[in-house]
């Protein structure tokens, strides 16, 4: 009988169940919106030191999740520039004209993640951050709480508004504003269900 190094159809059917079997397979999660919250904060200097604190009303994302292999996983998020929220009328009409949000000209903002990476004993998300139509990479720490299906995630970011045009003629050399902001992000997101 002659010898053959062609591996038998079970052989390869095996080896074909246990690669299968390595791939976790990616769940689609939507974000919440009535149980989730992208705010900001930012540093002013004007007779008094403190901060603006805001919030979006109107965001919406999905997240493709891996169980098992968080790195692996995905996640995309639009903000509506129009629905920021300082909490002061006149503050926030000029947080969406040309010299901050230009929420006419550039109604969202994108964040789309590369890579997921392990870092220390928490995760990070890394990639493109759109803002008044400017990209750039953006990392934003995060830790992931799972519920059942059900996930939170909840991140914090600093980001520079300069980097992205965001500069305002400021009305008298007392007045300073920071450069940086910092962003924070709870989301909770429900996996999608087929109607």
């Amino acid at each position: 009988m002659r010898r053959t190094d062609r591996p038998s159809a079970a052989v390869l059917a095996a080896c074909l169940l246990i690669a299968a079997a390595g791939v976790a397979s990616a769940a689609t999660h939507r974000i919440d919106l009535n149980r989730s919250s992208i705010s900001f904060s930012v540093p002013y200097d004007f007779m008094i030191v403190g901060q603006v604190e805001g919030r979006f009303h109107r965001f919406s994302g999905e997240a493709d999740f891996v169980a098992g292999d968080v790195e692996h996983s995905s996640v995309d998020v639009e903000i509506e520039t129009a629905s920021v929220d300082t909490n002061l009328e006149a503050r926030d009409l000029g947080l969406r004209g040309e010299h901050f949000f230009a929420a006419e000209s550039f109604p969202t903002i994108r964040f789309k993640s590369r890579r997921i990476e392990r870092q220390d004993d928490g995760l990070v998300m890394i990639g493109d951050l759109t803002l008044r139509g400017v990209t750039r990479e953006s990392r934003i720490p995060f830790r992931l709480l799972e519920f059942g299906e059900t996930l939170m995630v909840l991140g914090e970011t600093k980001l520079a508004r300069l980097d992205y045009g965001m500069e305002w003629p400021l009305p008298s050399p007392d007045i300073v504003i920071g450069d940086r902001v910092t962003v924070r992000l709870s989301l909770t997101l429900a996996p999608l269900t087929e109607d």
